[in-house]
This record gives C-alpha cells, structure tokens and sequence, in this order.
C-alpha cells in the first residue's frame, strides 16, 4: 500500500492510497485497522467493500477476462450529515439563548454575546461536516491482471453517489490454445506427410 498527500492549485488537501489486492482477497482486514471515528468513515467503508472478482471464460481461441467490483459510499457520509444536523441544532439552541439574554445587565449582555459566538462556531463546523460529504470523491481504478492486452478503467465515487458495479473486460488470444491449437496442426501436417511418404 503507498500513501500520499497532496495540495490542489485551489487549496484543498487531496490524499491518495494506491492498494493492489490479488484476486479473492479483500480489504476488510485494512478497514478493521481504521480508527472508529467518523472522519475515517469514508477510508474505513471503500476498505471494507474492496475485495474485486475476477472472471474468465474461454470462447474458443479467446479467453474473457471480467473483474468487477461492487461499490457504495453513501454509508461514508451518513455519520457526517447527522454531525452536521447535530451541530445545527446546538447552533440553534444557542441562538435562541442569546435572544433570551438581550438587553439589561452587561452580565446578560455577555452571555447574549457569548452564545452567538458559540451559535457561529457550530454553524461553522457543521459547514465543514457539510462540505466534507459534498466534496469528498474516490477515484477507483480496475485494470485486468495478466493480460495480454492491458485493460484499466477509472470511476470517480462520491458519497451521493448510488450503488454501483464497476467492470472492466477484456477479450484476448488465450496462449495456451493457441500453443493447443499448433501442436494439433503441426501434428496433422506431420500425420499427413507420413501417410503421402507411405504412399510413394
């Protein structure tokens, strides 16, 4: 596995894990690894659902390769939406003590001023926990292993993103039936020559 993290031209932080799993194996083991706190929840759902299956199936001297893999984020963002609503209510509460404190005492005062200040900052964190679920994207790439013709796709998942199977195939000569498929010529030519020399 290879981590890295990266700054956009717009500023933002962009973070990149490239995870090469064989076939039949899984990223389960990597998503029980991940801290149980919500700003891992992304990383810990795409971790737990990996575990791509591959396909073939011969068509004559053609194999098929197919290696697909199911794919659904929107769990990833449920935790952060609900922070965000959470933090709205408690910024509401707030708000609503500070109207109750307006005016007399500079005690009150205070308070009042305090409390919109608190109102602000949750407003504040519940944007953050907005924007993460909003701008928050995975790009996942399949390619086919072994192949003879190399063929890799990229899908671009957010957490609004509906559930999805992502696939990628491709057709090549199988090698071994073709190898096959020469040896029983190359054995009928020399059937063939053998029975034309019996002949002369």
């Amino acid at each position: 596995a290879q981590f890295t993290r990266s700054e956009t031209a717009a500023g933002d932080t962009a973070f990149s894990l490239r995870l090469t799993l064989p076939a039949g194996a899984s990223g389960v083991e990597f998503a029980q690894l991940t801290p149980p706190r919500p700003d891992w929840s992304l990383l810990r759902t795409l971790l737990a659902q990996l575990g791509p299956q591959v396909t073939t199936a011969a068509k004559g001297l053609w194999q098929e390769m197919q290696v697909s893999q199911p794919i659904d984020l929107r769990a990833a963002g449920d935790p952060w939406q609900s922070i965000a609503a959470d933090l709205e209510r408690q910024a509401a509460g707030f708000e609503a003590s500070a109207t109750q404190t307006t005016g007399g005492s500079s005690a009150t005062m205070e308070a009042s001023q305090r409390a919109r200040l608190q109102a602000a900052n949750y407003r504040y964190a519940a944007q953050e926990w907005r924007d993460l679920a909003r701008d928050s994207q995975v790009v996942i790439g399949l390619s086919t292993p072994g192949a003879l013709t190399d063929a890799a796709r990229a899908w671009l998942v957010t957490v609004a993103s509906p559930p999805q199977m992502l696939d990628v195939r491709v057709e090549t000569l199988s090698a071994a039936r073709v190898l096959a498929a020469a040896a029983v010529a190359l054995g009928g030519l020399l059937a063939l020559a053998a029975a034309l020399w019996r002949l002369l």
